[in-house]
């Protein structure tokens, strides 16, 4: 029904957010890294986040409207926020990924 077609929607924002997450730099990781660990609750500033990681405004503009793109944070007038209940299905969908991947090579190695 309707809720099936909105889960597998979702799985496949996941499945896309996984795609964009294996090609992240060094930069868009360590800003979302940042966020994630700064927040408590509320926005975290940019100037913040450009003093921790020593970025220009052009830099995390960048990075921020990448993750932004992604749903992995919500950039608000305050700051940024990390969209934590995205980030959270997404690592089960990825945790779940890994574990079916793992069985199969398991099966495939009981076979020979």
């Amino acid at each position: 029904g309707e809720a099936e077609m909105n889960n597998s929607g979702e799985a496949e924002d996941r499945k896309k957010l996984l795609d964009t997450i294996r090609g992240f730099r060094g930069r868009s990781l360590s800003v979302l890294n940042y966020i994630l660990e700064s927040q408590k609750g509320d926005p975290v500033a940019s100037s913040k986040i450009q003093e921790g990681l020593g970025l220009t405004p052009s830099n995390l503009s960048h990075a921020g409207r990448i993750l932004e793109e992604t749903g992995l944070i919500v950039r608000e007038r305050e700051g940024y926020t990390p969209n934590l209940g995205f980030l959270l299905a997404a690592i089960l969908e990825i945790v779940l990924d890994i574990d079916r991947r793992i069985k199969s090579i398991e099966e495939e190695l009981r076979k020979k």
